[in-house]
């Protein structure tokens, strides 16, 4: 299995919701190596607009 480290970007397979297919997207990896080599990722977007921060305009 690949090492991960810390704040690295990978990319990941995202399944549709109906589970038929999915989109490679990048996510980063937000956990330090763990012997269990579970990894916690966060998903990253570029469509992020004033509204999505709470912020009223």
């Amino acid at each position: 299995m690949p090492s991960f480290s810390k704040n690295e970007v990978v990319l990941v397979r995202y399944p549709f919701s109906d589970s038929t297919n999915f989109k490679i997207r990048p996510a980063v990896i937000v956990n330090a190596p763990h012997v269990s080599q579970d990894l916690f990722i966060v998903a990253l977007t570029s469509k992020l607009g004033i509204q999505d921060l709470g912020f009223k305009t």
